[in-house]
């Protein structure tokens, strides 16, 4: 008989998020019940909330509105959360949250297992009231799944001495497939190897970073032919604009909008290599990196700084090279590096390939969650 299952994720406003629910649906250990927003601000606008394709018996969605306190953290659901008792409550949400609180108290209610999700990889003190919501959600909880080691250490650090497990993103293999997208490379004026960034356009992501190694590479004779695309939205977008044309770049540099996730794939295949140049600030350190493997599931090599989950996955998977973070001059040797050997560039990616089948397909991923919650709520 499958146990019900509670779950409540701002995230999953995007259908594509829903994906690991989905999946976990599907070999009958739960009934799923995911709890999101009716809209949520996405992008800086409200963007009503998707349905994933397949959704049905096994995942039934529950669109509920939200209150927003001054911040997307400080959100709750106005509405009563309707079903049966869960058996199990799972939190995709900060345990210093609102929203954690009033899920942790709805599982302490219906005596179900309190299990929770974790990213932050920085170890911060919360003010009151929130330093409270924080002690009191982890102390019912009976187990945390953070996606990242660096999260692990903050929870231990925290005091948290319950049951952990790390249970990273994963990639939907059927849309970050190998391959080449010629007629779009075509189109978009790209030529030679490619190399580019896809994500957010925010100063902690470094993207002016790769602009200065790339004017820097734009200066060396004994490179072959490259061009570059960044690909994303952002408050950054205009300023970037301005350093490629400053830079002279404008001839090889595309700088294109974000794309809708169903189309992600197609951009991924117009690169050779992916560049993930993130800097550590204040506030925020790579918390996982989910743009690697699904470059990696694309079999593209990558080049990422040491910031944060960033050097863990790419030295997990041999998928490319890592450099010190805010260093344009270690980011443009090593993207030079792999623009002069081709063999280098395949064989990373095929090794960050097979390793992101093995260990970041969000199937194989959302069976192992599953077993977990399993393991916890027996």
């Amino acid at each position: 008989m499958s146990r019900r299952l509670l779950a409540a994720s701002h995230a999953c406003v995007v259908d594509i998020n829903q994906q690991l629910f989905l999946e976990m649906s599907h070999d009958g250990r739960f009934e799923i019940e995911l709890v999101i927003p009716e809209s949520w601000p996405v992008g800086g606008k409200w963007q009503r909330h998707g349905v994933i394709a397949g959704a049905g018996s096994g995942l039934r969605l529950k669109p509920l509105p939200v209150v927003l306190a001054g911040q997307l953290s400080l959100h709750f659901y106005r509405a009563r959360i309707p079903g049966p008792y869960p058996d199990v409550v799972l939190v995709d949400e900060q345990a210093w949250s609102l929203s954690a609180l009033q899920l942790a108290l709805i599982a302490k209610r219906a005596c179900a297992k309190l299990v929770l999700t974790a990213e932050q990889n920085l170890y911060k003190r919360y003010p009151p009231p929130f330093a409270w919501i924080e002690r009191f959600v982890m102390s019912q909880a009976a187990g945390i799944f953070p996606t990242n080691e660096g999260a692990a250490e903050v929870l231990r650090k925290k005091g948290y001495s319950g049951p952990l497990e790390v249970v990273p993103h994963g990639v939907d293999l059927a849309l970050f497939t190998p391959g080449r997208e010629d007629q779009l490379r075509a189109e978009l004026g790209l030529q030679g190897t490619v190399m580019g960034y896809m994500g957010r356009l925010v100063p902690e992501k470094g993207v002016d970073l790769l602009i200065e190694a790339w004017r820097a590479l734009a200066e060396r004779a004994d490179l072959p032919a490259w061009s570059g695309v960044i690909v994303g939205s952002g408050p950054e977008r205009e300023r970037l604009g301005e350093a490629i044309a400053a830079a002279g770049l404008d001839d090889r540099v595309r700088l294109l909008d974000a794309v809708a996730h169903g189309d992600a794939g197609r951009y991924m295949r117009c690169l050779d290599v992916l560049v993930l140049p993130s800097r550590t600030a204040a506030h925020w350190k790579e918390q996982f990196g989910r743009v690697l493997i699904e470059a990696l599931a694309a079999e593209k090599a990558v080049v990422g700084s040491d910031s944060g989950n960033i050097p863990f996955l790419i030295d997990e998977t041999a998928g490319g090279l890592v450099f010190p973070e805010g260093d344009a001059a270690g980011l443009a040797e090593s993207v030079a590096k792999l623009l002069l050997d081709d063999q280098l560039r395949c064989r990373m990616g095929r090794s960050g390939a097979e390793v992101v089948r093995q260990r970041y397909d969000v199937r194989a991923v959302a069976r192992r969650l599953g077993q977990a919650l399993e393991d916890l709520a027996a």
